[in-house]
This record gives structure tokens, sequence and C-alpha cells, in this order.
């Protein structure tokens, strides 16, 4: 089974910067719990400083599945949604 592999790009609004990146980074916490959960980083664009990128690995397609499934992930995107300025852009790596 292959790893899942994505970058998950955040366009905040330049007043929610620092607020996105502190619920994504209490989610990481979470998320890194999970079994089958590889890798979750969370950085600030140096080019643009408005936009939340997420590294994320998963150990295969089923530890994705559930990661999108957890209800924390609801939550967090309740929590970020209004503080963006469009949806995540996912990028998914092979």
């Amino acid at each position: 089974m292959a790893a899942i592999n994505l970058i998950a790009v955040n366009e905040a609004r330049p007043d929610t910067v620092a607020e996105v990146k502190a619920h994504l980074d209490e989610y990481a916490k979470h998320v890194l719990s999970m079994d089958g959960s590889e890798r979750f980083e969370v950085y600030i664009d140096k080019e643009v400083p408005s936009r939340v990128v997420v590294i994320e690995q998963y150990r295969d397609e089923a530890a994705f599945a559930e990661h999108i499934a957890d209800p924390e992930n609801a939550v967090l995107n309740g929590k970020t949604g209004p503080l963006l300025e469009s949806e995540v852009s996912l990028q998914f790596l092979v």
C-alpha cells in the first residue's frame, strides 16, 4: 500500500493568519495521535505570508480516509473556514 502525501494550502485573510495557524498547530497534535498519521506540519509561506501550508502524510488510503472521517476534522473546518479567503486547496503527491 502506498502512502498518501499531500499539501493543503489555506489562504487566510491577512488579519486571521495567526489564528488559522494556531488552530492548525493544535489540530496537528490530534492528527499525529491517530494510527496511520505520519506527518502533519504547519508552515507560513515565506513569499505569501497569508498562506498557511500543511504538509501531510498518511500510511495508506485507509488511514487518510479515517482522518477525513474524523469528527475533529469537521470541527477544525468550522473554526478555520470563516477565517479563509477561499476553500482549502489540496495537492496530492506521488
